[in-house]
């Protein structure tokens, strides 16, 4: 039987935060999902900002290297919720 490699905490913490987003994901209307009200963006926006923010934590790993200005910002994930389930 194969050892198994424990998971980095830091790792953990990402799968916990992407899980939850989910739940979300599954709880509220689309509506909701892209609702932004004066100066205050939606959840989507908020949404999209911590993907994208894992995403070049997870990218940067193997190089050691993580430059959060570089990351993608994908628009599509703000107004399509199958997008940012996806």
């Amino acid at each position: 039987m194969a050892e198994k490699t424990p998971v980095h905490p830091a790792i953990q913490g990402c799968i916990h935060v992407l899980e939850r987003g989910e739940l979300l994901l599954d709880r509220i209307p689309e509506p909701l999902y892209t609702f932004r009200k004066g100066t205050h963006d939606s959840i989507g926006c908020h949404l999209r900002h911590g993907i994208e923010h894992i995403s070049c934590f997870l990218e940067g790993l193997d190089s050691g290297v993580v430059d959060y200005d570089l990351r993608r910002r994908d628009e599509v994930l703000e107004t399509d919720i199958d997008a940012m389930r996806e």
